[in-house]
């Protein structure tokens, strides 16, 4: 991803006070073009329970590690070969529902990473981020948890951080990044800003101690509200819902602030991925009278600095909930909900122009509540898939096969 859906409740109150008067750097909506041709096929659907449902979904070595609220966290082979699965048959290897820490609203599994260590070529332990409710700009909710998955048919909760409170207001954990080599888990924090935790070695129990640094990005007038982190070369970059793109780096025990921020005022940030020397920022529900319908594109300088290339705009989409750049560099996928039937689902863009992303192809996923939350690329057999979260009131891990349309 993936803002937990207590925030999507706030009061208009709440949204205007936290909004802006308009994007000025954004062009007006435009017609959308004429659909390219259905090239995106559905490999399997999987159902998950409405309890709340599916948020994000982490793929590596041919498994599936799907975040499924309150249902807990589900593996799948999807290729490993552990199970016999595969993205057209997806079989369940375990399940694990982790700890609540007295969280309001229970383990809200929200999303993962599974670490593979290069110091112990081991693969033990799968990081857990907990959303629990909170206010924008003021409160969070939600902890890091640590499962042990050496025996993936038995996965067991470990270790956990929990965050002190925030100028007296309780913080929680949103999306992560893992600097692998150096054993480092990066995760953003909302009110909490971000935080880098030492996961090198052995862990158990709690591991505030763990913590090398710790910043809430801005002025200090500012309010934080950090949704993403991606680690790019040497820099953190991270989304604030309200400040937009910041370029930091981590030196020593301290986060230094490079670069940006004030730079996305109209509308709520959400979602990052940077790739190729450009970073591409999503835009989440309503901010004040503004949609979430932009996909900001920002060229970062010779330093790492972004700067505002261009912006897409998505008519009828009412959240650009989640976008990622292919391991290739070639492709863009963008997740699209909260609009209407004919604009939510599924964007794939080439980026031969990385200012300019091409539309290649877009599979809708209408209804109630429709549309999807994120999606992840992933090759398996060599082919190209989407692994994707889709939004109550059926909410259901999508895999689509993109490898046409892709390759």
């Amino acid at each position: 991803m993936r803002l937990a859906r207590q925030l999507a409740s706030m009061t208009a109150a709440l949204l205007a006070a936290c909004g802006g008067a308009g994007d000025t750097t954004s062009p007006p909506p435009a017609p959308p073009p004429p659909p390219p041709a259905a090239q995106v096929t559905v490999a399997s659907s999987v159902p998950i329970a409405a309890n709340y449902g599916i948020h994000d979904t982490y793929v590596r070595d041919g498994l599936a590690f799907v975040s499924a609220w309150n249902t807990g966290m589900i593996i799948y082979d999807v290729g490993n070969g552990i199970r016999a699965g595969a993205p057209g048959s997806p079989v369940e290897v375990s399940r694990i529902v982790t700890s609540a820490d007295g969280v309001p609203g229970g383990p809200q599994v929200h999303n993962s990473w599974w670490f593979h260590d290069p110091a112990t070529g081991t693969n033990r332990y799968l990081f857990i981020g907990q959303e629990g409710p909170g206010a924008i700009g003021t409160q969070s909710s939600g902890d890091i948890h640590v499962v042990d998955v050496s025996d993936l048919s038995a996965p067991k909760e470990v270790a956990f951080y929990h965050m002190p409170a925030v100028n007296g207001d309780s913080a929680g954990t949103h999306n992560f990044w893992m600097d692998e080599s150096a054993g480092i888990l990066y995760a953003a924090y909302y009110n909490g800003g971000v935080v880098a935790l030492d996961v090198s070695g052995t862990l158990s129990g709690d591991l505030t101690s763990r913590v090398i640094a710790t910043a809430r990005p801005g002025t200090p007038t500012d309010s934080t509200y950090v949704w993403g982190v991606q680690l790019y070369n040497g820099s953190l970059y991270a989304t604030d819902m309200l400040n937009g793109l910041y370029q930091l780096r981590l030196s020593g025990r301290s986060f230094v602030t490079l670069a940006g921020g004030h730079n996305v005022r109209a509308r709520f940030s959400s979602d990052l991925w940077v790739a190729n020397g450009y970073a591409y920022t999503g835009t989440w529900n309503t901010r004040g009278v503004i949609a979430g319908n932009v996909l900001n594109i920002w060229r970062l300088d010779a330093s790492g600095a972004p700067q505002l290339a261009d912006s897409l705009v998505l008519p009828g989409v009412g959240t650009v909930s989640d976008d990622e750049v292919s391991a290739d560099g070639k492709y863009l996928l963008v997740t699209a909900e909260r609009g209407t039937d004919a604009a939510e689902g599924l964007y794939l863009y080439s980026l031969a122009d990385p200012v300019k992303p091409a539309l290649l192809a877009f599979h809708a996923e209408p209804g109630p509540g429709g549309g999807l939350h994120t999606g992840t690329f992933a090759t398996i057999g060599g082919k190209r898939y989407v692994f994707a979260a889709r939004n109550p009131a059926s909410p259901a891990l999508e895999i689509y096969d993109v490898s046409a349309v892709a390759p």
